[in-house]
């Protein structure tokens, strides 16, 4: 992905939404010859920009104007497999309880909320005979579109809904919306991490030259390890859910071993940390 900007904030979306039984999940794709001739990282890329016209400093245009390509291409980047969709450019919610919220953060919030679903559909990672009888049927031949719409609208908080779906910790990592408070509170805390990694790199690279351009690659490897520690699973394994592109182990292993030992990182470490 390069340079791409990756708004990958989780906020306000994880506490849920009970926003109106009459929400109802727009459900949309690209035209197949669209599809063929767009690569992920184009996909990515046009997310960022939906970003940034519907919440950046010169907000263009509302979410209901984008809604249906913002979801299709979310969709797409889904049944590809191709970034898990906490870690893709999305829009935010108001942070914090008792922040202002409109009836747009709660359409946006509901559709992150299917969207994951879709996502956990395309992964066969949830079984559908294990949910409480009122949910059986939601990932049937796929997905149930109606269905998941209520599930959003009416089924409680994230924290709620992530405990229906019986979501271990490494599924809800991969999610946007769908988690506990204590994983959401962990993301907030790496999201610290990674600015921090990404800023230490570009310090030393004035003083090593082949590190120039290196932050995104060391402050995703560095995040991936940290993923595998936390959830499970293996650094490249996250490496690719992250960034859409794999990763030798050893590298991810020279990462892990130098960012500790970075002298900007160091300095900016929390009273407390190891």
């Amino acid at each position: 992905m390069g340079g791409t900007k990756r708004l990958m904030d989780v906020d306000d979306d994880s506490y849920g939404t009970d926003s109106s039984v009459y929400y109802r999940f727009l459900d949309a794709e690209l035209p197949p010859e669209r599809v063929k001739g767009i690569a992920s990282a184009k996909v990515v890329e046009k997310l960022a920009e939906i970003v940034a016209a519907v919440q950046g400093a010169g907000r263009s245009c509302s979410y209901e104007e984008v809604r249906k390509q913002y979801v299709a291409l979310h969709k797409l980047l889904n049944e590809r497999g191709h970034i898990a969709p906490r870690f893709r450019p999305t829009l935010r919610g108001p942070k914090g309880w008792g922040a202002a919220r409109t009836p747009e953060h709660n359409l946006i919030s509901n559709d992150h909320q299917v969207l994951d679903l879709h996502w956990l559909s395309t992964e066969g990672s949830v079984s559908d005979r294990e949910l409480p009888p009122r949910w059986r049927g939601l990932f049937r031949d796929g997905i149930d579109h109606d269905l998941a719409s209520r599930f959003a609208g009416t089924a409680g908080s994230a924290e709620k809904k992530a405990d229906i779906l019986a979501l271990s910790v490494g599924q809800q990592l991969e999610l946007r919306s769908l988690q506990t408070d204590a994983v959401r509170k962990w993301w907030d805390r790496e999201q610290a991490v990674h600015r921090r990694v990404r800023i230490a790199v570009m310090c030393e690279a004035r003083k090593i030259p082949n590190l120039r351009d290196k932050h995104l690659l060391w402050a995703d490897g560095w995040q991936a390890t940290r993923c595998a520690d936390y959830a499970g699973g293996s650094g490249p394994f996250w490496y690719e859910r992250i960034t859409g592109m794999s990763i030798a182990p050893s590298t991810l292993s020279y990462i892990k071993k130098r960012v500790p030992k970075l002298e900007e990182y160091r300095r900016t470490a929390p009273a407390g940390e190891d």
